[in-house]
């Protein structure tokens, strides 16, 4: 009986104890580094090999370059990612494994990490036309031809009782030039566009909706005024609350002038309890098993024990009875 006990119990420990196993698969991107000017767009793929899951896509600078799309599911396929270069400089592009992310051997991949650097350049500048430089050169030599030499006119005393006045002209030109700028301060106040990484928007006049589910927690507002000279507030990434979350976005023309541009983002209510506990269910998860099977060793000892003392208070029974006969 003692060998049967130890038996059982070896067998219920073996299914308790995880045993490592070595699996092949995983997800891998198509290029490690993208080279583009400012306003290109350039894209790489992404492939999952004996896996399946969700990938997350961000961006390190978004003003510099930005991604179409901020998730992706695989399942033995492939998806591409288009990166759009915004002004000069170097970001890092990163697609990251999430917790439900794992290879069919039942390997889980939550944290892998692969990244493509991006570097955006500006755009060089037209040279001038050879053409262009000759012209003004031959015409600079020919005004200088046709003037008259300083000493022939440096001799002549000046008659002309204006000539003091006159010199005082292009001081008054300048000063009204300076006014006339002053005055003409841009009160530009438009919007040329309004993005959030990897999302569309709906537009209702100055107003942007956006509506998205109840894993995304947070975005990343891309907002750029029509006027150079115009300044912009509320871009950056932003915390979603469940519900309605409202955010303003105001531009500020280079004459003070201010305008609001209202987006709403309405982020889903969970679908269950476990959309909004899944960092802790993993571990619960864990315990509540080790404790099941603790329990369930426990149980069938008991178990075991009982028949034991059964069947020997059968066997004494048994020969009381042959002894009173």
């Amino acid at each position: 009986m003692k060998k049967i006990k130890a038996l059982i119990i070896a067998v219920i420990f073996g299914f308790l104890i995880p045993t490592n196993t070595f699996a092949s698969g995983g997800f891998s991107v198509s290029t490690g580094s993208i080279s583009m000017y400012v306003g290109e767009s350039s894209t790489f793929s992404i492939s999952a090999s004996n896996s399946a899951g969700k990938l997350t896509i961000s961006s390190s600078n978004p003003g510099v370059a930005s991604v179409n799309k901020s998730a992706t599911f695989l399942d033995l396929n492939s998806d591409s990612v288009t990166v759009t270069g915004k002004s000069a400089g170097t970001a890092t592009i990163s697609v990251v494994a999430t917790s439900d992310y794992a290879t069919y051997d039942e390997e889980i991949l939550a944290g892998q990490t692969r990244t493509v650097t991006v570097t955006v350049n500006k755009k060089p500048e037209p040279k001038p036309s050879s053409e262009t430089n000759n012209s003004g050169s031959s015409s600079q030599s020919s005004n200088s031809n046709n003037k008259p030499s300083s000493s022939s006119s440096s001799s002549k005393p000046s008659n002309n009782p204006t000539s003091n006045s006159n010199s005082s002209k292009p001081t008054e030109q300048s000063n009204n030039e300076e006014e006339k700028t002053e005055e003409e301060k841009s009160s530009n106040t438009n919007l040329k566009e309004i993005n959030v990484e990897g999302f569309e928007l709906e537009k209702d006049g100055d107003t942007y909706v956006l509506d998205v589910d109840n894993q995304t927690k947070e975005i990343d507002i891309l907002a750029e005024a029509e006027s150079s000279k115009a300044s912009v507030e509320g871009s950056g990434k932003k915390e979603l609350e469940v519900g309605e979350n409202i955010f303003i976005i105001k531009i500020k023309a280079e004459d003070g002038t201010e305008k609001e541009y209202k987006l709403i983002v309405n982020r889903a209510k969970p679908i269950c309890d476990y959309d909004e506990k899944a960092e802790g269910v993993s571990g619960w998860g864990i315990f509540l098993a080790v404790f099941s099977g603790i329990l369930g060793t426990l149980i069938i000892e008991a178990i075991i024990i009982f028949i034991m003392k059964k069947r020997k208070n059968n066997k004494n029974s048994k020969k009381e009875k042959k002894k009173e006969e």
